[in-house]
């Protein structure tokens, strides 16, 4: 299997081709720990694998790119895809020696909680941890929102949240508190009965309207992946209707 070298181009993340042999990866999310032996530390780094494609964040930029396994061995088939965003020094200098470790790897050991990405050498060029695809007993803040327009991020000055237990979530897009049912499994998500109090708000100015949005967004939800500190939610025609940040 080749291996690829980085093309920092601005592309929209497609679908890749399907993998072959071992299909351990696929559907899973990871968060790296280390990079060349050197702690992560300052920015994120993660590792989303989907049929054939991983994708992520590599500090400051998205990349992306298509993937084949065979037991134990690990190749991109691809050139890596990323965003041109620029951030500080030490980010950057992250983001270059991770898309560089991803240039060498050829093998890879995996368990239920750990990743290691090595060369062919074995030697372990990434280490990255499971991130934990539960939602019950965690809380989040909202980010934006769906709407018919687009993507719309929250006021400034709001307090929004939604925090899950074993199965309600309660909600708050600032104004009144929201209630609902949900049920979450393998990256599905049903939201029902979604409920408010009555209270009416005026400031500051279109805050009704952030909370019809949100509630309507609950409402559309189909389906959800946590990375990181991140929680997406799409309805189900692939629309991403609310991106929130742990709390």
């Amino acid at each position: 299997m080749r291996r690829v070298v980085i093309s920092a181009v601005l592309v929209a993340f497609a679908a890749g081709c399907s993998s072959s042999g071992d299909v351990m990866l696929d559907g899973t999310v990871w968060t790296a720990s280390e990079v060349n032996g050197r702690v992560v530390d300052g920015a994120e780094v993660t590792a989303i694998f989907d049929d054939g494609r991983m994708s992520g964040t590599s500090g400051c930029n998205r990349y992306g790119a298509d993937y084949e396994t065979s037991g134990s061995d690990f190749a991109l088939t691809g050139p890596i895809m990323s965003t041109l965003m620029a951030c500080e020094e030490p980010v950057m200098d992250l983001e270059q020696r991770y898309l560089r470790a991803l240039e060498s790897v050829s093998r890879l050991a995996q368990d239920n909680s750990t990743l290691n990405l090595m060369d062919e050498d074995s030697e372990t060029l990434v280490s990255f941890t499971a991130v934990s695809q539960e939602l019950a007993h965690t809380s989040w803040e909202i980010m934006s929102y769906a709407d018919t327009s687009g993507s719309v991020s929250t006021l400034p000055g709001t307090e929004t949240s939604v925090s899950f237990d074993a199965q309600a979530l309660t909600a708050n897009a600032g104004c009144n508190t929201m209630s609902a049912e949900y049920e979450a499994a393998e990256g599905e998500l049903t939201v029902s009965d979604v409920a408010a109090t009555e209270m009416f708000c005026d400031e500051p100015p279109g805050v009704m309207d952030q909370e019809q949005g949100v509630a309507d967004a609950l409402r559309a939800a189909q389906k959800y992946r946590i990375e990181g500190r991140t929680l997406t939610i799409w309805d189900e025609d692939g629309r991403l209707v609310l991106d929130l940040a742990r709390n």
